[in-house]
């Protein structure tokens, strides 16, 4: 389908309307040369990947448009284990703000630690410094192992007057605002995703502006230092740079070539930002007295397309100019573009006029199988390797929250794989033996029993909070959704053929989905959307840790398990609610992942060197890097976007970024041990269904959260030849 067909069959614009579903939105000239996802999330042959089309399919159906309820929590009882306090509390530097406080949020560095480390505000990076709020927009550096955005301060917005002290004062989805105090006034910095400018607000402080390591070369074309008055100022740095700073009222500023220094008190609006070609200052200036204060996420969702708007608030009376990431141009319906662009780690930014943004998204229609039969011949053999793999089920897995998950996850996929050949004395005793292990972890009486930390407002097991680095960081708010993705997973296959699991282990589940997306700031026991980023599109995984650059995530593949968990336990307890935010949340990873991981020729986003390496394996907001946080080699960087493998994978995976990865994944397999081999020839059954049997039947281990049966069975039910 055309972008056109997909719109006029979704029928859907601001929210409103009905038709069947369908997938993708109306998109910038030039998103697909750049390399981004088509509407569908993956390429050609989409549709037979679980992404829904319009037509016949949705005969029938009632799509009025349902609004997806962000309000209202899932529970708001206290959380079904047992309360302890966490070792880590929160700084001064949080403020006021109450628990219960994000724990993976994308400005985390202003208030972990000293809070000095950098945020990615995209375009600017900036730093909540003692000092004032350091501003820089310095240019990548592409090298063959990472690109990686240099660490510097080009201004710093400041105060004559001397801060004592500076602290966080609010948060929302999009944004996130610091205050700045000293004696007879404030500084106060609404700090929002995509902001062309950078805005601080006085109230009675003297604005005092610093070059930091670069020296002011020239005020409004004037090299010589001495006065400058108005309300616009043209700064240029020793760097090249140039700066274009706003206020909101007359000013006059005495500069020389190392501080701007008012001459008086103010209160108002000062703004900064990036002068990057002469043509942009008009446009810069047409729109600088309206300032983005935060926003908010809407959704809607017709059949399986999901309408997204993001609502700014603003002050002023211009229209307001805001950044789209590529992710963004790819869904954005009908967007107010504007003809200028800053260069960030992750492809270029366009700006956008407008307060409202509205985007569709298809949702994947996949849930326990994949979309087609097993090819015939290979059914007797997934067979045998599941009487092979079920005649010894274990008594125990690992009290470790992600090894023991993986593990139930393996069981699992057991367990739905019998379903799917139609063996159900398999499946039962699969289940007989999953079900307790599951519930054990549910209940609290597994031998790491899970505990809600009242300090941070989440769920951890009783070992990561005695020693928040245990267990890849878990008690410090690390990979929570990589975890609980694995152990949702196999309570779904649990719910789905047992309603008394359900019944029996409610309490415990809804624990575990609030822990990781929790959608309203009225559950007073969880922060929402722990992991995700709405604005980026995916989630963050370092929690409370400290990272000069910036928050990260490694395994994409992973985060896409944990609402792909979400989604099939909603299904399987009859909850569309969650389920829908589940595959909601799963396809904006996908999106993600597909565009900002996963490097297909088509992709422009990575320029080359580092763009031959095909893949992304950690991803922090001002550094790509080709590697991971566990072991060196190029076989543990493309397997740790693919792990674990479900029918959802195949939307996971797309096929021209295996097919034109492959010859390098064959030559990485070559060298890695059998586990992750055996992920590697799994994924080229995308490509060569029939050549990656004959490889995968080559293997004699498997990875602890795969299995034979597992694997053969993906290729079995990949289409053919």
């Amino acid at each position: 389908m055309t972008r056109g067909q997909v719109l006029a069959a979704a029928g859907l614009l601001f929210g409103l309307g009905c038709g069947p579903s369908g997938g993708g939105p109306e998109v910038d000239a030039g998103a697909l040369d750049a390399g981004l996802p088509d509407a569908g999330v993956v390429d050609a042959g989409t549709d037979d990947a679980g992404m829904p089309d319009a037509g016949p399919t949705d005969a029938g159906r009632d799509c009025t448009p349902v609004v997806l309820d962000l309000d209202t929590p899932f529970s708001t009882t206290v959380p079904a284990f047992a309360s302890r306090s966490g070792q880590q509390s929160p700084s001064a530097l949080w403020g006021s703000v109450p628990a219960p406080r994000p724990t993976n949020a994308a400005w985390e560095n202003f208030v972990i630690g000293p809070g000095q480390n950098r945020v990615d505000f995209l375009p600017y990076q900036l730093k909540a410094l003692p000092e004032g709020l350091a501003i820089a927009l310095a240019t990548p550096v592409n090298t063959a192992s990472a690109i990686d955005v240099p660490d510097l301060k080009q201004l710093v917005l400041s105060s004559l007057q001397s801060f004592t002290s500076h602290a966080l004062d609010s948060y929302d989805p999009f944004s996130a605002t610091m205050t700045w105090r000293a004696a007879g006034g404030t500084m106060t910095a609404p700090m929002v995703f995509g902001m062309p400018y950078v805005t601080v607000d006085y109230a009675g402080l003297r604005p005092f502006i610093l070059p930091g390591t670069f020296a002011i070369t020239s005020v409004n074309g004037n090299p010589n230092p001495g006065a400058a008055m108005g309300t616009r100022f043209e700064v240029v740095l020793s760097d090249g740079s140039t700066w274009l700073v706003y206020a909101s009222t007359a000013l006059t500023f005495d500069w020389n070539r190392g501080t701007m220094t008012a001459r008086t008190g103010y209160t108002g609006t000062l703004r900064a930002a990036s002068l990057r070609r002469p043509a942009d200052a008009s446009i810069l200036d047409a729109h600088a007295q309206t300032v983005p204060r935060g926003g908010r996420l809407e959704v809607s969702v017709s059949c399986d397309v999901a309408t997204l708007r993001f609502v700014y608030a603003s002050t002023g009376t211009a229209p307001l100019l805001m950044n789209a990431l590529p992710h963004h141009l790819a869904r954005l319906v009908m967007p107010a573009l504007v003809d200028v662009e800053f260069p960030t780690l992750t492809g270029s930014l366009r700006a956008v006029e407008g307060n409202t943004w509205t985007m569709t998204v298809p949702l994947t229609t996949l849930a326990w199988t994949a979309p087609r039969p097993l090819e015939p011949t290979y059914v007797g053999a997934v067979k045998s390797a599941l009487i092979a793999d079920t005649t010894s089920l274990p008594t125990t897995v690992a009290n470790d929250a992600y090894f023991g998950g993986k593990a139930l996850a393996r069981l699992g996929r057991l367990a739905l794989i019998a379903d799917e050949l139609n063996e159900p004395a398999i499946a039962a005793s699969v289940r007989a033996r999953l079900g307790p292990l599951v519930g054990s972890w549910l209940d609290g009486t597994n031998a790491n029993p899970l505990v809600y930390d009242t300090t941070w407002g989440g769920i951890v097991t009783t070992g990561s909070l005695a020693s928040p680095g245990a267990e890849f960081g878990a008690g410090h708010y690390n990979d929570h959704h990589f975890h609980w993705g694995y152990h949702l997973y196999a309570a779904a296959v649990m719910a789905r053929s047992d309603p008394s699991f359900v019944t029996a282990h409610r309490a415990g589940l809804l624990s575990m989905v609030r822990d990781l997306a929790n959608p309203s700031i009225a559950d007073a026991h969880f922060p929402r959307f722990r992991a995700m980023d709405l604005f980026r599109g995916h989630s963050w995984a370092a929690g409370l840790s400290e990272f000069a650059d910036g928050q990260n995530q490694e395994s994409s593949s992973e985060a896409v398990n944990a609402w792909y968990g979400m989604h099939l336990l909603g299904v399987a307890m009859n909850d569309r609610r969650m389920s829908d935010l589940g595959r909601l949340l799963l396809t904006l990873e996908i999106d993600a992942a597909q565009t900002y991981w996963q490097m297909p020729s088509q992709s422009a986003l990575y320029a080359y060197p580092f763009k031959a390496n095909h893949a992304v394996g950690i991803l922090f907001q001002t550094r790509a890097f080709f590697g991971t946080f566990f072991a060196a080699g190029p076989q543990y960087v493309y397997g740790i976007q693919m792990l674990p493998f479900t029918p959802v994978s195949e939307v996971m995976l797309s096929r021209a970024w295996v097919s034109d990865s492959w010859s390098d994944m064959s030559a990485a397999a070559a060298t890695a041990t059998p586990g992750w081999r055996g992920f590697l020839l799994m994924t080229h059954g995308i490509v060569d269904r029939s050549a990656a049997w004959a490889e995968v039947n080559t293997l004699s281990a498997w990875d602890d959260g795969n299995s034979k049966t597992n694997t053969l069975w993906w290729v079995a039910s990949r289409p053919g030849p």
